[in-house]
């Protein structure tokens, strides 16, 4: 299928009205699909690079953007990759405003015997803090930089576990 490729001058020029809805085309100039929804043109794909904001109301129960996967065969859901060497910016960046908390990791299965939150790094520039897997920290002045316990009276595992097969302090 070949969606009409117009640009961006013709597709606005259309004159279109409600009984128009759902109609397709491939704007050149802004390299993306776009959808007439009866009253307004909307971007129909992903157009790199994206930004949106989400304006309408959610209630509590609902998630504004998921990604649901069911399936047997095994599949990463998504993984997000800075392949750029010389790019010091985070693959990944949430903030929260809000009194929620900024990313919550879960397994929900007691016969995974996954991680939650896993952090890796390939360093060898070493330093009074050398780059680290996990890091937390506080800049507020009631708050830690990372706190780990047990909350399950039969679980005789430690809070926190430390282990190195270098020659400095685990």
């Amino acid at each position: 299928m070949i969606v009409p490729r117009l640009t961006t001058a013709f597709r606005t020029a259309m004159t279109l009205n409600s009984t128009d809805i759902g109609l397709q085309v491939y704007d050149t100039d802004l390299k993306g699909i776009f959808v007439w929804d009866g009253a307004a043109w909307k971007n129909g794909g992903l157009v790199v690079p994206f930004s949106s904001a989400v304006t309408t109301s959610v209630s509590p129960a609902t998630s504004v953007f998921t990604f649901s996967y069911d399936n047997a065969a095994s599949a990463r859901l998504m993984r997000l990759e800075n392949l750029n060497a010389g790019n010091p910016s985070s693959t990944l960046s949430s903030l929260q405003q809000g009194t929620g908390v900024a990313g919550f990791f879960q397994v929900n299965n007691a016969s995974n015997g996954g991680t939650a939150i896993s952090g890796t790094t390939n360093s060898n520039l070493g330093g009074a803090l050398a780059p680290v897997g996990v890091f937390g920290e506080s800049t507020g002045t009631g708050s830690v930089g990372g706190a780990f316990w047990v909350n399950n009276a039969a679980n005789g595992y430690p809070g926190l576990y430390a282990k190195t097969i270098g020659t400095g302090n685990a």
